[in-house]
Protein backbone atom coordinates (compact mmCIF):
# COMPACT_ATOMS: atom_id res chain seq x y z
CA UNK A 1 0.00 0.00 0.00
CA UNK A 2 2.96 2.47 0.25
CA UNK A 3 3.61 2.68 -3.41
CA UNK A 4 -0.54 3.59 -3.74
CA UNK A 5 -1.14 7.40 -5.61
CA UNK A 6 -3.98 8.85 -6.93
CA UNK A 7 -4.32 8.71 -10.58
CA UNK A 8 -7.46 9.89 -13.00
CA UNK A 9 -8.59 7.96 -15.34
CA UNK A 10 -10.15 9.22 -18.46
CA UNK A 11 -11.07 8.55 -22.39
CA UNK A 12 -9.01 5.99 -24.09
CA UNK A 13 -7.40 4.75 -20.83
CA UNK A 14 -10.75 4.54 -19.10
CA UNK A 15 -12.09 2.11 -22.38
CA UNK A 16 -8.46 0.62 -22.62
CA UNK A 17 -8.71 -0.86 -18.90
CA UNK A 18 -12.65 -1.23 -18.86
CA UNK A 19 -13.18 1.01 -16.18
CA UNK A 20 -15.74 3.80 -15.88
CA UNK A 21 -13.67 7.79 -15.63
CA UNK A 22 -12.80 9.02 -12.07
CA UNK A 23 -10.05 8.71 -9.37
CA UNK A 24 -8.19 5.14 -8.76
CA UNK A 25 -5.51 4.05 -6.13
CA UNK A 26 -2.89 2.84 -8.50
CA UNK A 27 -0.19 1.23 -7.46
CA UNK A 28 3.85 1.53 -8.73
CA UNK A 29 3.23 -0.03 -12.16
CA UNK A 30 -0.25 1.37 -12.68
CA UNK A 31 -2.67 -1.56 -11.50
CA UNK A 32 -5.80 -0.38 -10.24
CA UNK A 33 -6.77 -1.20 -6.90
CA UNK A 34 -9.57 0.67 -5.88
CA UNK A 35 -12.15 3.04 -7.02
CA UNK A 36 -13.56 4.96 -8.49
CA UNK A 37 -13.53 7.68 -6.18
CA UNK A 38 -15.28 10.85 -6.81
CA UNK A 39 -12.63 13.29 -6.38
CA UNK A 40 -8.95 13.34 -5.62
CA UNK A 41 -9.05 14.28 -2.22
CA UNK A 42 -11.64 11.20 -1.29
CA UNK A 43 -8.85 8.82 -2.89
CA UNK A 44 -6.29 10.34 -1.17
CA UNK A 45 -7.98 9.73 1.84
CA UNK A 46 -8.91 6.03 1.00
CA UNK A 47 -5.01 5.42 0.77
CA UNK A 48 -4.37 7.60 4.04
CA UNK A 49 -6.93 4.80 5.45
CA UNK A 50 -5.51 2.17 3.94
CA UNK A 51 -2.20 2.94 4.93
CA UNK A 52 -2.97 3.56 8.81
CA UNK A 53 -4.91 -0.18 8.76
CA UNK A 54 -2.03 -1.60 7.13
CA UNK A 55 -0.16 -0.25 10.22
CA UNK A 56 -2.14 -1.25 12.60
CA UNK A 57 -2.57 -4.58 11.83
CA UNK A 58 1.43 -5.00 11.78
CA UNK A 59 1.91 -3.37 15.49
CA UNK A 60 -0.58 -5.35 16.97
CA UNK A 61 0.85 -8.43 15.16
CA UNK A 62 4.18 -7.69 16.46
CA UNK A 63 2.86 -7.57 19.95
CA UNK A 64 1.59 -10.93 19.42
CA UNK A 65 3.91 -13.28 20.80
Amino acid sequence: MKGLMAHYVQGAESIKRGIVEGWYATGTVETTCDGPFPTCAACEAHIAQERADIDAYHQGASHQH
